[in-house]
């Protein structure tokens, strides 16, 4: 009988130890049809637990004179579904899609009015967590130079963009969300000189603008039941060649950014004290003494209690990328503290999401998650999507496999508040590759994975 019972302890230790064993992420599903290339996935949640992807597609030239075909598409899963649904033509973005409210998104689109191929019109795109989108309203029609126009998280609350103006001048215009959804007038923060980079950013009670001219991030800020402050000069940077990245935490905002020159990087970041209307002085962050990686250099900034923020990217250790963090000190104000190395040391990792869980689920507000490319045997290009999970005020856990098989890469990352999970969207190339294999054969794919949180 005691013989009886040892085996039976086993059996039961060993079914548990298989449990543990088994991959946190869920076994990948294919999200999009087949194209030739699959660029900027991402995913968001909306707080009636819907999920949103989105990702940009293109295929093959029919003729040597002829246009490649391509557009953007969005598919929906429904709350606590395991699979998204079928796939759909969407708007034609230039901004991320933005949840608020219960249901609803916001998101930047263009379009070229008329037969005059020198002007854009900048419209805003109201849709719902179905996936539906209601009629453009348009922000303003104007004829643009450099950047990509931007859109302040949480709620769309202003749009910016730089515009061609007088005498050769790249001018910073911006527009601020109204009650109803209609955008105000557009008025122009920056006429002098040449702005190139630009973002919009919010934090609770203030709305912030920047953007890099003739090597130097500027800024103008406004908070709430107030004009918009002088422009402020916060930093060096790189013409042509600066990343954003924002977030508000609580009353308190931060401004990210690197500096990208020929062969090497720089990354900086500016902290907005709560109910200030200035930046304190950058703190550098990291140098980066290589060119970017093909996958481009990205930056993730995301915020975690009391006012506190995660930062991630990707360094190069002298032989290989590799993905860091670090987090601000509560016991320091705004500055970032010790900074950490999260991907497995050995392989070249480039960083291509980050997210928090907020307050107000069973999971631990302030548990983060980073996702990050493998890069393929040269450390050019993403070939499978590992994530690491890091509990609040802990350290990273070890590195999770998510994708399946090879050459994938460009992850993003959400969390479910409703379900309480982490979904992840990559592009990932399928089937045959390489030379001598026609571009009708090569398929692409969005793919998708969950974890519990």
């Amino acid at each position: 009988m005691a013989r009886l019972t040892c085996v039976a302890l086993l059996l039961l230790a060993l079914c548990a130890s298989t449990a543990l064993a088994a991959p946190p992420w869920s076994a990948p599903e294919s999200v999009s049809s087949a194209s030739l290339f699959v660029d900027n996935p991402d995913v968001v949640f909306t707080a009636d637990g819907r999920a949103i992807a989105t990702w940009r597609w293109s295929g093959a030239k029919p003729s040597a004179t002829a246009d490649a075909p391509g557009g953007w598409r969005l598919a929906v899963r429904e709350p606590g579904a395991l699979d998204f649904g079928p796939e759909r033509t969407a708007p034609k973005f230039v901004t991320p899609l933005i949840p608020y409210g219960l249901d609803r998104l916001i998101a930047l689109d263009t379009r070229q009015p008329g037969k005059d191929e020198s002007r854009i019109t900048l419209r805003a795109r109201y849709g719902r967590s179905d996936g539906t989108f209601g009629r453009p309203r348009t922000i303003s029609t104007y004829r643009p130079d450099v950047g990509t126009p931007s859109l302040a998280a949480p709620n769309g609350s202003v749009a910016a963009w730089i515009a061609n103006g007088p005498r050769g001048r790249r001018v910073v215009r911006a527009a601020l969300k109204r009650s109803g959804g209609r955008f105000s007038r557009p008025f122009t923060l920056r006429d002098r000189g040449r702005a190139h980079d630009v973002v919009a950013g919010a934090a609770l009670g203030v709305l912030f603008v920047a953007w890099e001219r003739g090597g130097v991030v500027e800024a103008r800020v406004k908070l709430a039941g107030r004009r918009w402050g002088r422009v402020q000069r916060l930093g060096p940077s790189q013409p042509f060649a600066t990343t954003f990245a924002v977030t508000g935490s609580g009353r308190r905002a931060y401004l990210a950014w690197v500096a990208q020159a020929a062969e090497s990087a720089v990354l900086r970041v500016a902290a907005l004290p709560a109910a200030r209307s200035r930046f304190r002085r950058y703190q550098t962050i990291d140098t980066i003494e290589h060119q970017a990686p093909g996958d481009g250099n990205t930056v993730g900034l995301v915020p975690i209690p009391d006012r506190d923020a995660l930062l991630a990217w990707s360094d190069w250790d002298g032989a290989r990328w590799r993905v860091r963090a670090t987090t601000t000190n509560p016991g320091r104000g705004a500055d970032f503290d010790v900074q950490v190395d999260v991907s497995p040391a050995g392989q070249s990792s480039v960083l291509g999401d980050a997210a928090a869980a907020p307050l107000g689920t069973p999971v631990a507000g302030g548990t983060t998650m980073l996702v990050w490319s493998v890069l393929d045997a040269v450390g050019e290009l993403g070939n499978h999507v590992q994530a690491a999970i890091r509990p609040p005020g802990g350290s990273f856990a070890p590195a999770e496999d998510v994708s399946d098989l090879d050459r994938a890469r460009l992850p993003a990352v959400a969390f479910d508040s409703n379900g309480h999970r982490w979904t992840t969207l990559w592009s990932q190339r399928m089937g045959p590759d390489g030379p001598g294999v026609p571009l009708s054969q090569i398929t692409t794919f969005a793919r998708s994975s969950t974890r519990p949180g």
